[in-house]
Formats: C-alpha cells, sequence, structure tokens
C-alpha cells in the first residue's frame, strides 16, 4: 500500500494518491475473489475476474514503479553531481567572458579556470561512476522488493478469501441451525393435534390446518401434510382458506 501511494503521489497530490491505493486495492480484492468463486461455480471466465485481473495489474504496475522510485530516493545520491555540474557551469561561463581579454592578467585567469573546470571534470567522472554503482544496487534491490511485493499480494489475496470463505460457512451453519429449530418448533405445535384427525373428515382437518396457519403465521408443506393428514391439494385448499401466500409453484411433493 505504501509503495503504491508513493507511486500515485508521483502522479497526483497525496490526499488522491491515498483515496486511490485504498480503493485500487479493496476492488482488487473483491473482484478476484467474486471472479474466483463464479469460476468454480460456473467452469468458466467471468467479467469479475477479468476486473479483477486488470485492477490486480494495476496494483503491480504501481508496486513496481513504486518500488524503482523508493530505493532510487533511498540509495541514490546525486546532489554532489548536480552541484558540480552547477560549478561547472559558472566556470564555463566565466572562461567564455576571460577569453576575450587578451591582458596578462585575464591569460593567468583562463589557465585558472581552466585547471578547474579539468579538476571539477574528473570530480564529477568519478561522482557519476559512484551514482551509477548505486543506481545498480538499487535496481537489484528494487527487484528483490517487487519479488516480495508480489508474494505479498498473493497472501493477502489468499487469507482475504479464506477469510470470506468461513464468514460463509459460518453464516450457512447458523441458517440452517435456526431453519431447524423453526421446524421443529412448527413439529411441537401440531403434535398434540394428531391424535384426534382420525376421526375428523377431510373438511374439518383442511379448517383446523388453515387455524394452524393463521396463529402461527406459517406453513411448512410437510408439517400439514403429515400433521394434519392432508393432501398436497387440501394443503393448498387451507392455505387459500387461512389468506396465506407463498410462492411455492416451483416445490414438488412426493408421497402423502
Amino acid at each position: 500500500m505504501y509503495v503504491v501511494t508513493h507511486y500515485l503521489n508521483s502522479q497526483l497530490p497525496f490526499v488522491f494518491a491515498c483515496i486511490g491505493a485504498v480503493i485500487l486495492s479493496i476492488l482488487s480484492h473483491y473482484y478476484i475473489s467474486i471472479g474466483v468463486k463464479e469460476m468454480t461455480n460456473f467452469k468458466t471466465l467471468t467479467s469479475s475476474f477479468v476486473i479483477g485481473g486488470v485492477l490486480v495489474s494495476s496494483i503491480f504496475f504501481c508496486e513496481f514503479k513504486g518500488v524503482e522510485i523508493v530505493t532510487h530516493e533511498t540509495m541514490v545520491n546525486t546532489s554532489k553531481v548536480e552541484s558540480i555540474s552547477n560549478q561547472l557551469g559558472v566556470f564555463r561561463t566565466q572562461l567564455g567572458e576571460v577569453s576575450l581579454k587578451r591582458d596578462w592578467r585575464s591569460i593567468e585567469q583562463k589557465r585558472t579556470i581552466e585547471k578547474q573546470i579539468k579538476d571539477l571534470g574528473v570530480v564529477l567522472h568519478e561522482e557519476k561512476e559512484k551514482v551509477n554503482q548505486a543506481t545498480l544496487k538499487a535496481s537489484e534491490r528494487s527487484n528483490e522488493f517487487r519479488f516480495f511485493s508480489i508474494v505479498l499480494v498473493a497472501l493477502s489475496m489468499l487469507a482475504s478469501s479464506c477469510i470470506s470463505n468461513g464468514l460463509e460457512t459460518v453464516s450457512e451453519t447458523v441458517s440452517k441451525t435456526v431453519k431447524q429449530a423453526k421446524l421443529n418448533e412448527f413439529e411441537a405445535l401440531a403434535k398434540p393435534l394428531d391424535k384426534p384427525f382420525n376421526l375428523l373428515d377431510s373438511t374439518e382437518r383442511i379448517r383446523l390446518a388453515s387455524d394452524y396457519i393463521r396463529t402461527t403465521n406459517e406453513a411448512p408443506h410437510n408439517v400439514l401434510m403429515k400433521k394434519f393428514k392432508l393432501s398436497p391439494k387440501q394443503v393448498k385448499e387451507a392455505k387459500i382458506l387461512a389468506g396465506y401466500t407463498l410462492k411455492e409453484e416451483g416445490q414438488k411433493v412426493i408421497g402423502f
């Protein structure tokens, strides 16, 4: 995140760079995790995975460029080269002015300036060699950090996927537990009414089932069939009589 922010800061103001780095990181993790799940379910490449891949590629690009900037700023010092270059510029300007004069003092001054330029040229060459060596070391160091950033991003995405899967598993377990508890409650409410139904006709059983639906405001199909001794058609009549509406057109009930 720091390296990405550092690179974006070279292109944008600091505040926008921070916001952009956070948004880029969150969106890339989100779309990659969604894309992996969709590919697992549908066995094909999805748009979410493509978007996630583009965002992750952008992160890697920012990481690589940012690492290069950070290591260069940390390990390479070009201030001496710039200072010597400025001095050489001043001396060359003075040399141009003195060269137009023919008096003895100007000739001596010209020789002195030429010697200073020559000496500074040697020093400048040495400093440039140092800068080149430091640049090579910085490049090697940045390559090491690039490899580390790839591993780090991969591990962070793996961790976020594991956490997401864990939360989904817990949510599914809780949902199943709640549904089973409700089913047990409905069965317990209907159990005391089980025995007398053998002596009642279908009309009375439908009426009692409709009263049960109105009282509990729930209509589990299997409970109504089992406890009230109703057929699927009679269950539907009981629901209509109770004014209960529930989309069950896609359900199929086998047996009675």
